[in-house]
């Protein structure tokens, strides 16, 4: 093996040194002379000793703040405040389930005492016509079997009556309450997979021109709703286009979503049950939970607005039956009359339904709902076209009833597009 030659004159950087090699640096290892090892050598040690010194102040800076190091008041108090929010929130819920349902009762009630009454008056007549009979055949003293057999069955029909008319029609079947809360804590390695917690989310889009669609929207279950709104806008066009291809239509796509112009919502028993704002966390939605866009007229994000947005309903005539999506159409804020309820809802019915002024429209009935003292009363609305309201005290909505024979067509070929 060739022996590797060694330079004989000094290496040192920045001088044109020609003195004889003394010794190696095995710092950086140039070959040095005796004057410039030993000043090498100062110069390393002196790179060395301020490394240190800056390690031993970073060590110290750390422990300082380890010595200080505590548990955050926000981290001690803050879950006991989502606590409490979150008990509010159940107990408003559930107050508006008991609403809801008090206003079944009390149509069942209502309904119930109209075939009560209607049951009576048809036995009473039968019971009349029966004692007329049995006093006719008691004054001839002659009555053959089959008559006698006739009156013994009426009289047990008329006891068989008074027997089930007795017992309970209408009760409350309670079901278990959803109600459970969960505790989570995170801390070092957790944090990561906690921060990862990807949820996808079913999202129903109401536009103001009518169209509704559906959406599967992912975001963290750590975020907010108005994340779950962004992401939603993010996805938009993409998610129209792939339909378009998957339909083979061809349409421009001349609209998209802005987030201060969406109202999410969530719908219960075709009516709107819950506003959600936009601080709302997504992990406290339920897995089977469907959330409502709605498209608004004015940004919700304007603090003058002149609109305001009011809830609608649509339900069968002939029972009270709630259908459909409920909507939201816009009214003045100051100085609206019944009148201009009226038209703000005609003007837009016919987006949902199918229907416009150059075709004959279907008849329904407009009323109006007011929750007030834990009641609710309706009038109708073309009794109340010059009553002015003042939505800053009332929480009034609008209700449509539909005649059955148009209902039921809307629900055979309509209602199938809203599901997922």
């Amino acid at each position: 093996m060739a022996q590797v030659e060694r330079p004989t004159v000094c290496e040192v950087e920045g001088e044109n040194c020609k003195k004889e090699v003394q010794a190696l640096c095995y710092h950086c290892s140039k070959n040095l002379c005796r004057t410039h090892l030993l000043r090498h050598a100062q110069l390393v040690e002196e790179k060395i000793q301020s490394e240190l010194h800056a390690l031993a102040d970073k060590l110290n800076g750390i422990l300082s703040k380890f010595n200080q190091l505590s548990i955050s008041d926000d981290i001690l108090e803050k879950p006991f405040g989502q606590l409490e929010q979150w008990r509010a929130d159940a107990h408003k819920q559930i107050d508006q389930i008991v609403e809801i349902k008090r206003q079944e009762m009390i149509e069942k009630l209502r309904s119930y005492r109209e075939t009560f009454q209607a049951k009576n008056e048809e036995q009473l007549s039968k019971l009349n016509s029966c004692k007329k009979v049995l006093t006719n055949l008691i004054e001839e003293a002659d009555a053959s079997s089959s008559q006698i057999k006739d009156l013994q069955q009426s009289i047990n029909e008329a006891e068989k009556y008074l027997t089930n008319v007795k017992r309970p029609i209408i009760s409350v079947v309670p079901r278990q309450l959803n109600c459970s809360v969960n505790i989570r804590s995170q801390f070092l390695e957790d944090k990561e997979l906690t921060e990862n917690r990807i949820r996808e989310f079913r999202i129903i889009y109401i536009r103001l021109n009518g169209t509704i669609r559906n959406y599967y929207v992912k975001a963290n279950a750590n975020e907010t709703m108005s994340d779950l709104i962004n992401n939603f806008i993010q996805q938009y066009t993409t998610v129209e286009e792939l339909g378009q291809r998957q339909t083979n239509q061809n349409y421009m796509i001349d609209h998209l979503p802005k987030a201060d112009f969406i109202l999410p919502a969530e719908i219960y028993n075709h009516a709107v049950h819950l506003v959600y704002n936009n601080s709302h966390v997504l992990s406290t939605l339920l897995k089977d939970d469907i959330i409502t866009f709605y498209e608004t007229y004015e940004s919700l994000q304007l603090t003058n607005r002149q609109l305001v947005l009011m809830p609608c309903l649509f339900r069968r005539k002939i029972d009270r039956r709630n259908v459909g999506l409920p909507v939201f159409f816009s009214v003045p804020r100051n100085g609206c009359r019944g009148q201009d309820i009226s038209d703000a809802i005609n003007n837009i019915i016919g987006n949902f339904y199918g229907f416009n002024d150059n075709l004959e429209r279907p008849l329904y009935q407009l009323s109006l709902q007011n929750p007030s003292n834990n009641q609710i009363s309706y009038k109708r609305l073309d009794n109340a076209l010059n009553d002015q309201f003042d939505f800053a005290k009332t929480n009034v909505s609008l209700i449509v009833s539909f005649d059955t024979e148009f209902i039921d067509a809307y629900e055979r070929n309509c209602l199938d597009q809203f599901k997922f």
